[in-house]
């Protein structure tokens, strides 16, 4: 993502003195007056605080209803002095509320203070739009991918972001079009999660945002398959997790596979001359995929068939190898990879986190180095061949 976006979100405020970017305050009630020192902020009396529990409780993720605001006690109107007021500037709006749990990053238009470990981002009016475009950017699928790999909390052992991780987040350098409509894009978000489901609404600004940045398809790839498959695994998986990615892989998935492992091949061979068909076979037990390294100045639509009777025995024999007990529970599933003069085939369990566009991704830069390191053996040989003679 640096690569794509160089600027991150804390430079971007910076280069706006009028913006804020800030955890909320921290209220504190008069009787803390006992023990700390604190000052009194009239302004605060009659004025609402986001409610984090009753937004939780809503399933918004792009906007904040109107029981997700409550009133600030009369007794609650005071900041530790030590604090200071810089938590109170990103009460003003246009505001965005950035979640501690990285579950929402929310655009609104109306006051309200932010809790403390909440993190929130003000701005002049004049830059309404801008913000609304940040908070899709900010929510969606692609920043949450960078925060699971760059903030050190969130997504391990517990969902918790600091300000420091947020000031990293990499961004866009939007052009005035992009705004426009990211900014169309998020009112239409409000729209739709009063109808749709979270899923459903999420795929959708996902698909939007791509669209809108023009973001490169090997990067969509990885954050969506991420996201929806391997994520669910992390801390051992929940039970719902670990079923997915062991289910069989179906016919598009396969398809698809197939199709991404034959454009990683062929692209970086880019020659026109030669080009790789794929075909899978697959039986109950396990699943071949082949790589036939063919010349030929047109590409090779992969084939997906069932083995027969007599090869799905031979597959049968070679999934009980691959598969080695060390106990009554405890499995290691292995993978096979066989050579031949002019093709290579994979033999891997038919689950489907083996199957998917990323694990083809991966699959072909392993055919490629491993054939790479094939020449280079054989040119030592030959060479070696030649010097003894």
């Amino acid at each position: 993502m640096r690569k794509l976006f160089p600027l991150t979100l804390g430079q971007l405020k910076e280069q706006n003195y009028a913006w804020h970017l800030s955890e909320g305050p921290q209220l504190r009630h008069e009787t803390a007056r006992a023990t700390e020192e604190l000052e009194y902020i009239p302004e605060l009396v009659g004025k609402k605080q986001l409610d984090t529990n009753a937004l939780n409780r809503s399933h918004r993720l792009f906007s904040i209803p109107d029981e997700a605001l409550e009133d600030i006690p009369p007794e609650e109107c005071n900041i530790r002095s030590r604090g200071g007021k810089k938590g109170l500037d990103v009460s003003y709006p246009p505001h965005i509320v950035m979640n501690a749990g990285w579950k929402y990053s929310i655009f609104s238009d109306k006051y309200f203070v932010i809790k403390p470990r909440q993190i929130g981002l003000s701005a002049p009016w004049a830059d309404a739009d801008r913000l609304r475009a940040l908070s899709v950017f900010l929510s969606s699928g692609l920043v949450k991918y960078y925060m699971f790999f760059q903030a050190s909390q969130w997504g391990i052992e517990r969902d918790v972001i600091t300000l420091d991780s947020v000031k990293s987040i990499p961004i866009p350098a939007f052009t005035l079009e992009q705004i426009e409509q990211l900014a169309a894009l998020q009112k239409e978000l409000v729209s739709i999660e009063t109808e749709r489901d979270a899923e459903y609404t999420q795929t959708y600004q996902n698909t939007q945002v791509v669209h809108i940045l023009q973001l490169p398809e090997s990067i969509t790839t990885l954050v969506n398959e991420f996201l929806q498959l391997r994520v669910g695994l992390v801390g051992g998986g929940t039970k719902k997790a670990v079923q997915r990615v062991q289910q069989r892989p179906d016919q598009n998935a396969l398809t698809a596979y197939a199709r991404q492992l034959v454009n990683s091949l062929d692209g970086f061979l880019d020659s026109g001359r030669i080009h790789h068909r794929v075909t899978i076979e697959q039986s109950p037990d396990l699943i071949c995929c082949t790589v036939d390294f063919v010349r030929s100045e047109h590409a090779f639509e992969p084939l997906i068939k069932d083995v027969s009777s007599q090869n799905g025995r031979a597959f049968h024999q070679l999934q009980q190898n691959l598969k080695q007990e060390f106990s009554q529970w405890v499995y290691v599933q292995r993978e096979l990879k066989m050579f031949g003069p002019s093709s290579i085939s994979l033999y891997k369990m038919p689950h489907l986190i083996n199957w998917t566009r990323t694990q083809a991704m991966n699959d072909a830069d392993d055919i490629i180095a491993e054939t790479l390191s094939m020449e280079r053996r054989n040119d030592v040989r030959q060479r070696g061949s030649v010097l003894g003679k």
